[in-house]
């Protein structure tokens, strides 16, 4: 940690990075109050919902289109610049009476939003690399990690004292301030990171002949993204454990929103307790994770860690079908301590051998695998909700899990780490 702290350039850029989360999760705290002033609700939170998730379906295009970008330094500041705007504009939107349509308004600008800030952080992947040698990533990647996801509670608490002193008008307001300080810093450390570069330049991918349809480019980016990750046997068999893995948890909170409803003694203290104790079980078991990484669990394999997640959602379905609220919490804890110590890990893994000038596309492509699983999962478990009971449920997902065990156990347990 005490090399992460002096690195002046990381804690810069990390610093701008948690001021711009901050307005993203002011933002979204203040949506889903406003909604509720609205007559038809359940549009508004549908079409917040859809500009949420568009921009993980558009993923892999934008890691795309930030690896083929010349001038990264630039571009980054631009797409903070862009944010600024959007969120000035938001703030004029907001003062006008509520109504459906700047909702309409302010989800589009909000997708815009989200799509530059993923463009964002695709473009620094390469630029990162130089701020932060091969041998202290993964001790960068806990420290982000755990420091993001204390903050992220100390943004939460704030935005909650925030939205009940302001009004939508000032929010959004205050929400592109906090880009515009964003901004602000990293023009200041725009300079030492364009020496940086001058001394050490990126490798830019080269465009082929021929290769100018939008579509063709996508896949030759996703074929060579594909042999990429084939290349590194660990990388590939953990992907689809961690996609398994998301792909089974999405169940977690549905479950134990109809867990509580058919019986009232699934909670701890009461029903708004047990549901809010949910996240923050997992922020401070990803907390304690991120502590970990770099010492209790410095020399674990990341083989190692997945063998030993994988036995967790077994556990957590048999405490949902026999109703025992405290295994839950348990198992939700050691899952969160577990990933929080596998990220940082495999995040290093990323950085250190995959190819410098498609590190974006392949991260992006990565990404969209992994939360495309938990999207389709959603779609099953909104039908087996009218279908089945909690206890069915339970059931269903820990045969699910069953059978992950065991191809994890034949198929991971082989593979040998570099």
């Amino acid at each position: 940690m005490k090399k992460m702290l002096k690195n002046r350039l990381f804690m810069l850029s990390f610093v701008a990075d948690m001021v711009s989360n901050f307005g993203d999760v002011l933002y979204y705290l203040a949506m889903m109050n406003y909604v509720l002033l609205l007559p038809d609700t359940k549009l508004a939170l549908s079409m917040i919902t859809l500009s949420e998730t568009l921009p993980i379906l558009a993923g892999l295009f934008i890691g795309m289109w930030a690896d083929q970008t010349k001038n990264k330094l630039d571009t980054i500041v631009g797409t903070l610049v862009v944010r600024v705007l959007f969120y000035g504009i938001v703030g004029l939107v907001m003062g006008f009476s509520p109504a459906l349509w700047i909702v309409a308004v302010v989800c589009i600008i909000n997708l815009l939003s989200d799509i530059a800030g993923q463009y964002e952080s695709y473009l620094f992947m390469p630029v990162s690399l130089r701020v932060i040698p091969n041998e202290d990533r993964e001790a960068a990647s806990a420290f982000r990690q755990g420091i993001g996801a204390i903050l992220r509670i100390v943004f939460q608490s704030s935005g909650a004292v925030l939205i009940g002193v302001m009004t939508y008008q000032q929010l959004a307001f205050f929400n592109a301030g906090t880009f515009l300080v964003s901004l602000l810093i990293t023009l200041s450390i725009r300079p030492a990171l364009k020496k940086l570069l001058a001394d050490n330049p990126l490798k830019q991918e080269v465009k082929k002949e021929g290769s100018r349809n939008l579509l063709s480019n996508m896949k030759q980016n996703f074929l060579a993204s594909y042999q990429a990750v084939q290349g590194i046997p660990v990388l590939k068999a953990v992907i689809l454990v961690l996609t398994a893995l998301n792909a089974l948890f999405v169940a977690l909170t549905p479950l134990m929103i109809l867990s509580i409803k058919e019986m009232p003694n699934f909670v701890i203290f009461n029903g708004a307790t047990t549901i809010a104790a949910v996240s923050i079980t997992y922020l401070v078991g990803s907390i304690l994770g991120s502590l970990l990484t770099t010492s209790l669990f410095k020399e674990m394999t990341i083989t190692r860690l997945t063998k030993w997640v994988i036995y967790v959602p077994v556990l957590l379905f048999v405490s949902f079908y026999f109703r025992f609220v405290y295994g839950v919490f348990a198992c939700m804890f050691v899952t969160a301590i577990l990933a929080g110590v596998m990220n940082p890990k495999i995040n290093a893994l990323i950085y250190r051998a995959l190819p410098e000038n498609q590190l974006a596309t392949i991260a992006a492509g990565i990404t969209t695998f992994v939360q495309l699983g938990m999207v389709v999962m959603q779609g099953v478990m909104s039908v087996l909700i009218v279908l089945c009971a909690a206890r069915s449920i339970a059931m269903i997902f820990f045969l699910l899990s069953l059978a992950l065990l065991v191809y994890t156990i034949r198929n991971v347990a082989s593979i040998v780490e570099e």
